[in-house]
């Protein structure tokens, strides 16, 4: 028997001739929302890849990082996101996925989602000694070290799950939407890729979080207690405050990664029979998941002002701003300032 055939008898079983499975209101209205969060974040993600080089210096300090990161997210919602509502299209009118497609695209999928969650790793580790360390910091935004981080995290990602590739049952259509998962759900190698995709990243980007924004406020309390010898202490410099403000959109990001990537799993294993019972939850479940990329675009609009005159001069159809030119870093560099304020010459963010 075909494995069109039988994912067309499994998802008969599975759903019962269920009404859920007809609520034609709830699936336009999935796909209606997907599709245009999907075109939307598409533009805004070209918006930022442009700005990241349009500036002098773009490809120093965290902007490389930056660029690799749009570009690695705009592939999730550019090419997997819309494969996956056409997964969707095609069960409903009962063309079901192959576990042949799904071995191809899950592959390439998981890859491209590891690059993306160890891209973010990487940004909270460049913040993380740009304002812990900031003394060896030019150490870390060479041009051959960046290029090596993502490199690393590509190999990383078909290493990983080039098992389940390589396994013909590795990938299969699940019922009743015939999406692609694993076929050993639970399994020690399922553990195993899964911590090495989302948790270890995860759990290695928010403890740089913490540590970060815990010698951010320790600087403000010591620039608090000064306050009184305003000479013996220059004002933070503009560099030091763009750190600053990356390494809090960088932490609001993390948080809504790990609230969206984790949900579904936890739902999974917690609930199972629930979600097997409600045929539109895994779907709006996936979204959930695509959340997290659209997140970051989302975020850098709302806490960036140079984002958002780019993104209104677009809207408006004129011209994006000019870069500004870089303030000076001399009297900040011949001077003794607080900890953390440190700048480099290399740093441009």
């Amino acid at each position: 028997m075909s494995n069109s055939s039988l994912s067309c008898r499994n998802y008969t079983l599975f759903t019962n001739h269920s009404a859920v499975v007809h609520d034609n209101a709830h699936f336009a209205t999935y796909v209606t929302v997907s599709s245009l969060a999907c075109l939307f974040t598409i533009v805004v993600y070209l918006l930022l890849i442009s700005l990241t080089f349009r500036r002098r210096f773009s490809l120093s300090g965290p902007r490389f990082l930056l660029a690799h990161q749009f570009l690695a997210e705009m592939l999730m919602v550019g090419v997997h996101w819309p494969l996956l509502l056409l997964q969707l299209l095609l069960a409903r009118h009962g063309i079901f996925t192959s576990n042949t497609f799904c071995r191809h695209f899950y592959f390439f999928y998981e890859i491209n989602m590891m690059a993306a969650i160890w891209g973010l790793c990487a940004l909270s580790f460049n913040r993380f000694i740009a304002i812990v360390y900031p003394h060896l910091y030019p150490r870390f935004t060479r041009q051959r070290f960046l290029r090596a981080q993502i490199l690393a995290f590509w190999i990383l990602g078909i290493a990983v799950h080039l098992p389940f590739y390589l396994r013909t049952n590795g990938f299969v259509a699940e019922p009743p939407w015939t999406l692609c998962n694993y076929a050993r759900q639970g399994s020690l190698m399922f553990d195993l890729a899964a911590t090495l995709r989302v948790h270890l990243p995860l759990a290695l980007a928010g403890v740089m979080h913490v540590v970060v924004l815990w010698q951010v406020a320790a600087s403000r309390r010591h620039a608090n207690r000064t306050t009184a010898d305003a000479a013996a202490l220059p004002p933070a410099s503009g560099a030091y405050r763009k750190r600053v403000q990356l390494a809090k959109m960088l932490f609001a990001n993390w948080i809504v990664h790990c609230v969206c990537f984790s949900t579904l799993p936890m739902l999974k294993s917690v609930l199972p029979l629930w979600m097997l019972q409600q045929t539109m939850t895994l779907p709006w479940l996936r979204g959930l998941l695509y959340s997290g990329y659209l997140s970051t675009p989302v975020l850098f609009y709302a806490m960036n002002r140079e984002c958002r005159e780019a993104f209104n001069s677009v809207l408006m159809c004129k011209p994006l701003p000019n870069a500004k030119p870089r303030a000076s870093m001399s009297y900040a560099l011949s001077r003794k300032e607080a900890p953390g304020t440190a700048i480099s010459r290399s740093d441009a963010a």
